[in-house]
């Protein structure tokens, strides 16, 4: 009788432990059939899982990036056919093209060095825990306004910011919380809050205000090949 429902006839065994077991009871494994306690016992753990995952991330990125080129081809090719004879006239060149006026913003791409920095920070001070999330950019954003109050002479915790900095620097060393990722950030934006946020005494060539949180987001990159090889 199956050793899960007594009144079933097994009909097999598990060719692990050699327990009868029904259908019901049994999975397919590479060799025979494994009663469900020795499926699970058999499966990895989470970290090991975990870690095959991320194993088959290269490839998944890959993959990702052939699709993304392969998409903007199309869209390109439908949007202007005669694009593929070099018309860099076409619609399309113009809406996805790299051009320095439509690199008007400095905000996205503080924001995207933080980031990096938060996740930078995560990987060097906890590599082993799992982190995700915006956070780390979000504490960039508060790394940048500090410093910008702090070249002005302004106490950042005598503003409407001081209280929400101080709730979230509590909540930080709580367990399960990111704290890397949060300090990290942090310091990714005060360094480009140093050169994008100068008062008007001290204020840097415009040029800056780009570099530096590219030179950031690049510098970030490097800790976190660095602390993960």
């Amino acid at each position: 009788m199956c050793y899960r429902h007594p009144n079933r006839e097994a009909g097999r065994r598990c060719t692990r432990c050699g327990k009868p077991a029904c259908a019901e009871c049994l999975v397919q494994a590479s060799v025979g059939s494994h009663c469900l306690d020795c499926a699970r016992l058999a499966r990895p753990d989470t970290k090991t899982r975990a870690r095959y995952w991320n194993a088959r991330q290269t490839t998944l990125v890959t993959y990702a990036l052939i699709l993304t080129n392969v998409l903007v081809f199309v869209y390109v090719l439908l949007e202007t056919p005669r694009s593929v004879m070099g018309d860099v006239d076409a619609i399309a060149y113009r809406r996805l093209g790299l051009m320095r006026d439509l690199l008007r913003s400095s905000y996205p791409m503080v924001y995207f060095a933080c980031l990096l920095g938060g996740s930078a920070g995560a990987l060097l001070l906890q590599p082993h825990g799992l982190h995700g999330g915006a956070s780390g950019a979000v504490f960039g954003l508060f790394g940048l306004i500090i410093v910008g109050y702090l070249q002005r002479g302004i106490n950042p915790l005598t503003t409407s910011l001081g209280g929400v900095l101080i709730v979230n620097v509590l909540l930080s060393c709580r367990g399960g919380i990111s704290c890397g990722g949060h300090l990290g950030g942090a310091v990714a934006g005060m360094i480009c809050g140093w050169v994008m946020m100068a008062p008007a005494q001290r204020r840097v060539a415009e040029k800056w205000t780009y570099v530096t949180p590219i030179l950031v987001g690049l510098g970030s990159i490097a800790v976190a090949v660095a602390t993960t090889s």
